[in-house]
This record gives structure tokens, sequence and C-alpha cells, in this order.
């Protein structure tokens, strides 16, 4: 029998790095979960995030899709692996690693633990993936359903 590997790349990001990281992701992505207020005696907005995942949807329209297409769109690109679960302590666990590595775990689930809920991004933030907790039978292997977004406009902000 197989080991079962973690889903997780390297080491993570460092925690401020990551942050940042997932701001922007839903900066572009998930506007939904910026919080925008104005404090009392001024007229600055100050801007807050929930980093309450899942994050809800506000980019067109999403759609469900294999792991492959991580390889179509980003043949041997770095991807930010943003983990649902905690890891080492971290709230915000970002990893990067390989499009074929990451396609690759993805296409026999039996083989990883902890994939569940993880968002994969490219590093322009023109595409990501959210990772369902459900899979499909894909010959002799379980593989992982992606729910691919994208921003409403096409330019990285």
């Amino acid at each position: 029998m197989q080991a079962v590997k973690d889903f997780a790349y390297g080491q993570p990001l460092e925690a401020t790095e990551a942050e940042k990281v997932v701001q922007r992701l839903i900066r572009v992505l998930f506007r939904g979960h910026m919080l925008c207020s104005t404090p009392n005696n001024s007229n600055e907005n100050t801007v807050s995030f929930s980093y309450k995942r899942p994050f809800g949807c506000e980019s067109g329209q999403p759609q469900l899709v294999r792991p492959h297409r991580l390889g179509e769109l980003f043949p041997h690109q770095m991807l930010y692996v943003l983990r649902h679960y905690v890891y080492d302590g971290l709230q915000l666990p970002v990893f990067t690693a390989l499009s074929g590595e990451i396609q690759h775990d993805l296409e026999d689930v039996d083989s990883i633990d902890f994939y569940e809920h993880a968002y994969i991004f490219d590093k322009n933030f023109l595409r990501c993936f959210y990772v369902m907790d459900s899979c499909n039978l894909h010959g002799n292997t379980y593989e992982a359903i992606l729910t691919e977004y994208a921003p409403l406009e096409e330019t990285p902000v």
C-alpha cells in the first residue's frame, strides 16, 4: 500500500507574505470578503478582509473541471496553493508548487490527505481553482473535482 502524503509543498510562505497573497486573491476574485468601514470622526475608509472559507463567488460563471485543467492553463508554472486546514500553526498556509505536481496529486486523491477545500491560483490571479470535497472515478483512481473561477475582468488587478 502506498503511503499517503500531506497536501503541502515544501515550506509555506511566511505568515505576513501569505496574508498579502490571500488579500490580493480576495481583491481580484472574491470581493465579497472585503469589508469597508469609515471610522468615527474620519473620512478615510478602511478595508479589512474576511478569511473565512469557502469564499463566496463573485467572479463570473464558475465551472467544474478536472485536474488536467491546471496543466492546460499553466503548463510548467509555479502556482499558489492555499490549504484550508491549519498547517504548522499557520491559519493561512500558502505554498508554491509546479502545476504538474499539483495536477498529479489531484488526479489520485487516495494518495493525499487534507486536499479538500484548498484554493489553487496563478501568480497573476487570472484563474483560481477551488478543490471540492467530492471526487470522480477516472480509470482506476479517484480524482478531485475543481471549481474554476476567473475574474469578472480578464485583466490582472
